[in-house]
């Protein structure tokens, strides 16, 4: 009799210790599986689409241009900032948000990179020219001839033909025949030095 006892008591020793070993470590074959499965998905490569955050398309990423100088003459009026200098024309102190060229007058003009246009206007610096080159960079031509034939929306690529020197500006700052070129950055004036080839 005690030997059968002892044996059932082995028996529900044993069973209660496998009992305890599932509890502690879980099903082995199924925990095998997860970690093989964990580890198969960290070596396969992800779609990174996936994993990030939706890209705000309003956000322009600034991509680099290479901006060439409109005409071929040499800047005969510095960029100013927003210190003032002295305008002979206009004989008044004043700040000069782009640079003078000198240019012959009817002398083609050229676009400095690809863009659409997104204005042509009259104003003080004379029949003006503005290009957006979809990437937080604008450029500005002034003291054009009356004859450009650019129109707001058309799209022109680097070298194209914008208009020709013209002597049509009321009061900048240089007097000799020249073209005002300007360039906005975020709609700021930059020193367009600063960017040209």
């Amino acid at each position: 009799f005690r030997g059968s006892k002892d044996n059932e008591l082995k028996k529900i020793g044993a069973e209660k210790a496998v009992n305890n070993c599932n509890f502690i470590f879980g099903d082995v074959e199924k925990n095998a599986k997860i970690i093989i499965e964990e580890k198969k998905e960290q070596s396969e490569p992800k779609d990174i689409t996936d994993t990030q955050q939706p890209v705000n398309k309003n956000v322009q990423t600034e991509e680099k241009i290479q901006f060439n100088a409109p005409v071929s003459g040499n800047i005969i009026g510095e960029f100013s900032g927003e210190d003032l200098i002295y305008n002979e024309t206009l004989k008044d102190w004043r700040s000069h948000s782009g640079v003078d060229f000198s240019a012959g007058m009817g002398e083609q003009v050229f676009c400095s990179a690809n863009g659409i246009v997104e204005a042509v206007f009259d104003s003080g610096l004379g029949r003006c020219v503005t290009i957006d080159h979809q990437n937080g960079f604008k450029t500005l031509y002034a003291n054009l001839n009356e004859d450009t034939k650019l129109s707001k929306g058309d799209e022109i690529a680097q070298g194209d033909v914008i208009g020709t020197v013209g002597n049509t500006a009321l009061g900048d700052l240089t007097e000799e025949a020249h073209l005002h070129f300007e360039m906005l950055q975020n709609n700021i004036p930059v020193n367009p030095a600063d960017f040209l080839n």
